[in-house]
């Protein structure tokens, strides 16, 4: 968990004071995404529809977690 806050401190020393809004969101339990949608409220996704968020790639489905599902799933 060190490194993650020391991630989100950097980037907000490097943002926090600038003049654009951002939005950080710090998971220290979610090693991937998805970070469903529907989790959150609609007035706040429709904040950031269309935003792009280069720092955090849609990877998609790793073969590892394929190969180490339990069949069906």
């Amino acid at each position: 968990t060190d490194a993650i806050t020391d991630g989100a401190l950097d980037f907000l020393d490097r943002y926090g004071e600038g003049e654009a809004p951002f939005y950080l969101s710090v998971h220290y339990t979610a090693p991937h995404s998805p970070w469903d949608a529907d989790q959150h409220p609609e007035e706040l996704r429709k904040l950031y529809a269309g935003c792009p968020f280069a720092s955090c790639p849609d990877e998609g489905v790793h073969p590892w977690q394929i190969n180490s599902a339990p069949r069906g799933v």
